[in-house]
């Protein structure tokens, strides 16, 4: 919790990082030292299995819940979106010395992939759901997230008055092997990035002629393995 608000840094990482005329507001400075306090406690810990004799046989695994978002599209915070800035998180796996993998890899991942992952790493005799995708395996060929359950967040927005804006529905996205990424929100509304070229996001294809294909095959897959998506006024 601790690069959740409200941001604290300790003193020592309070000035870490400097902030410069024109760049990063306040909020998102302080929530990159306490990501700086995170790394050096994570970098601690593991040292301590190093100075143990434990490193070479411990599967370690570094990641995130979740990223956050600082206005780069229309959401603050992450409880709306499934911008870039939301999902992609830092994935870190150093595998026993056992398993000889080591390097950055391309391939998509989701979360409930480390499940498979830790399994076949300690030779666990347990089935792996579908779902779940081994890093030791072949890579998988579609991403997916979805960010459904946002009614109770809703609800308290218009108890305190605050405006319900066109993000504050439920939306879910699909990302394929060439980083062609699909939104769907639960008004109809449809976006389509190229991250390969855009990773930030910043033009939405789903409108243009030439990307009409790429946007149907996608949606056809994203319906075939979680269904159907429903309108706003169909959602709880």
């Amino acid at each position: 919790m601790q690069a959740h608000t409200n941001y604290n840094p300790p003193p020592g990482f309070r000035h870490l990082l400097a902030r410069h005329a024109g760049e990063a507001p306040e909020n998102e400075l302080l929530y990159e030292q306490e990501i700086a306090f995170l790394d050096h406690l994570i970098y601690d810990f593991y040292l301590f299995l190093k100075e143990r004799g434990l490193a070479e046989e411990t599967l370690f695994i570094v990641t995130a819940d979740h990223g956050e978002g600082f206005g780069e599209h229309v959401c603050t915070g992450h409880v709306f979106c499934v911008y870039n800035e939301i999902i992609h998180i830092p994935l870190v796996v150093k595998f026993p010395a056992a398993v000889s993998l080591t390097g950055t890899s391309p391939r998509l991942t989701q979360l409930h992939d480390i499940f498979a992952t830790v399994l076949e790493s300690v030779g666990a005799p347990l089935p792996v759901p579908e779902s779940s995708v081994s890093l030791l395996g072949p890579p998988r060929e579609l991403a997916l997230v979805e960010n459904l359950d946002v009614a109770a967040t809703v609800k308290y927005h218009e108890k305190r008055g605050n405006p319900i804006l066109p993000h504050m529905q439920p939306c879910r996205a699909a990302i394929d092997r060439e980083l062609v990424k699909l939104i769907q929100w639960a008004d109809g509304r449809r976006e389509l990035y190229d991250l390969k070229r855009d990773p930030g996001e910043t033009t939405d294809l789903a409108g243009h002629p030439d990307w009409q294909t790429r946007l149907l095959a996608l949606e056809q897959e994203i319906t075939a393995r979680l269904g159907p998506f429903p309108l706003a006024a169909q959602t709880p």
